[in-house]
């Protein structure tokens, strides 16, 4: 299953276009929860979250569960962060303006 958690309402009505059944999670214990019932999950991720809290949800979420494939869009262009965002787990970085078809393939791959 495909969930957005993300406080960017363009990205999530973006994604709710593009992806049929994509499941948007209002709240970190909620995308929690879900993770831990699903096998094969995908997380989309960041948006307008700070970069701190943005690491930490990273980090939480694989912590519960390490399977994840976690998807990070973000604001900042830079290379530092996108390292340490990639270096705290998260699986892909997409850095806004981005494809929509490129984030898609990402998604679904």
């Amino acid at each position: 299953m495909i969930y957005t958690f993300l406080r960017d309402p363009t990205t999530r009505r973006i994604l709710e276009q593009l992806i049929e059944g994509i499941r948007c999670v209002e709240d970190l214990d909620s995308l929690i929860k879900v993770l831990k019932e699903d096998s094969n999950p995908v997380v989309v991720t960041g948006g307008d979250f700070e970069k701190g809290e943005l690491i930490e949800i990273i980090r939480m979420i694989r912590e519960k569960n390490p399977g994840v494939k976690i998807i990070v869009v973000t604001t900042s262009g830079q290379e530092y962060d996108r390292e340490n965002i990639l270096k705290n787990g998260a699986s892909e970085v997409f850095t806004k303006p981005y494809s929509p078809k490129l984030l898609v393939e990402a998604i679904r791959g």
